[in-house]
C-alpha cells in the first residue's frame, strides 16, 4: 500500500513538473516572438537611427548638435521624418532642418540613402552646378579664394 502512494506521489510530482516546463517553454517562445516585432513606431527610434546615420557619414559632430524629431509619419515597415539640427543650446531659429525616409530593419529602423545626384532643398533656392573640373561660383561680396597652389581669382 505504501509503495502504490509512494508511486502515486513520484508520478504527480513528475506531471506537475513536466507542466511546468511546458509553461514556462510556451512564455519563453511568445516572449522571443514578441521581442521579435518589437514597437519602434516612436520618435526615439526615428533620432536613433538618424543619429547612428549621420555619425557613419562622419563629417559632422554630432557632440556639437541639438537633433529634435518633429513630424513623423509611420506607414508600415516605412516612416517618414523631419528633423531639426541645430547647434547645442541654441533655439531652433538657428538650425536647419532636413527630411529623411527609413525603412523598418528588424527591432530598429534604418534611414534610406538619398538617391544620387538628390540633395535636400535649402532655403535659398537651387544653386547652379558648375560644369565639370570648375569650382562652384563664388556668393556675390565674397573675397577672393586662391585656388589649390595658386594667386586668388
Amino acid at each position: 500500500m505504501w509503495l502504490q502512494c509512494q508511486q502515486a506521489g513520484n508520478y504527480n510530482g513528475s506531471v506537475l513538473t513536466r507542466s511546468l516546463l511546458h509553461l514556462l517553454l510556451c512564455c519563453a517562445l511568445l516572449g522571443a516572438t514578441a521581442c521579435q516585432r518589437a514597437d519602434i513606431n516612436n520618435n526615439e527610434a526615428v533620432r536613433s537611427a538618424v543619429v547612428s546615420y549621420i555619425a557613419s557619414r562622419g563629417d559632422l559632430s554630432l557632440t556639437e548638435l541639438d537633433i529634435t524629431v518633429r513630424n513623423v509619419s509611420f506607414q508600415g515597415d516605412r516612416c517618414e521624418a523631419e528633423v531639426l539640427f541645430s547647434p547645442k543650446g541654441q533655439g531652433p531659429e538657428n538650425g536647419m532642418t532636413m527630411q529623411y525616409e527609413l525603412e523598418r530593419d528588424g527591432a530598429v529602423w534604418k534611414v534610406k540613402p538619398k538617391a544620387p545626384g538628390a540633395h535636400a532643398a535649402t532655403p535659398h533656392g537651387d544653386m547652379p552646378s558648375p560644369p565639370t573640373g570648375e569650382s562652384p561660383p563664388l556668393p556675390a561680396g565674397h573675397p577672393p579664394v586662391a585656388p589649390q597652389g595658386g594667386e586668388p581669382q
